[in-house]
């Protein structure tokens, strides 16, 4: 369900509208019976933003690869009391809150208009949910559904250039410091294979490490805003 809020006096009201889905089928104007807001749905990412994530894991792979020869660290090994993964998460954390202020920034798609970033996405999307809210119809629907379907589609392909750019920095950060979770964990293979897998490591826990963040932030504000809540502006 969708949650259209606006201000009215210092109270905040909400108004649940029409359920809309992102595949929303309806027949166009002249009755032609064809798909108008379900054929803007997507099944993934846009294939510009896959290839890029992954030309930048087969860049940093080498380069990490070659900054641990340059620089030649030490063999890590952890400190008593902690595990071989307590630097993947530390690396995960630094790299999902050096990331975290420029997603907003990535995933942007081409429409009609130009490019779509998500900002501009999200007030089109907010704006016809309102529109529906205000005058439910055929017509508002099939936008609210478009809109959605759009914004679905940036998140898909944020998604997939985050992680890229997050194992990419992983990768770069294993071989200056020299941490190879293979050779930790007892698997003795080739130095460039083991950045390359311990990069995608990190990357791959940026994810669900923001999320988790993510979700705590929001039951923070929900406990410090509950709704129905007098606010002073």
């Amino acid at each position: 369900m969708a949650l259209v809020v606006w201000r009215q006096g210092p109270i905040s009201q909400a108004v649940r509208s029409e359920s809309v889905a992102p595949r929303a089928r309806a027949e166009d104007e002249t009755g032609s019976g064809q798909s108008t807001a379900g054929t803007t749905a997507t099944t993934g990412p846009e294939t510009g933003w896959v290839l890029g994530a992954y030309v930048l894991i087969v860049v940093a792979s080498f380069v990490g690869w070659w900054l641990w020869l340059a620089i030649k660290p030490g063999a890590f090994s952890p400190a008593a009391g902690f595990s071989a993964f307590a630097p993947l998460y530390l690396l995960a954390q630094g790299i999902e809150r050096l990331i975290e202020p420029f997603a907003k920034y990535l995933g942007a798609t081409s429409e009609k208009s130009g490019k779509t970033g998500k900002p501009k996405a999200e007030e089109a999307r907010d704006n016809c949910v309102a529109d529906l809210a205000n005058q439910p119809n055929r017509d508002n629907a099939n936008r609210a559904a478009a809109a959605q379907a759009v914004l679905e589609r940036i998140r898909r392909n944020t998604t997939i250039i985050a992680w890229g750019i997050a194992s990419a920095l992983g990768m770069l950060a294993c071989g200056t410091f020299g941490i190879r979770l293979l050779l930790a964990t007892g698997f003795n293979v080739p130095v460039f294979w083991d950045i390359a897998i311990t990069g995608l490591a990190v990357g791959s826990g940026t994810k669900p490490l923001h999320d988790l963040i993510s979700n705590l932030q929001k039951s923070k504000d929900a406990k410090a805003n509950p709704p129905g809540a007098v606010t002073t502006d």
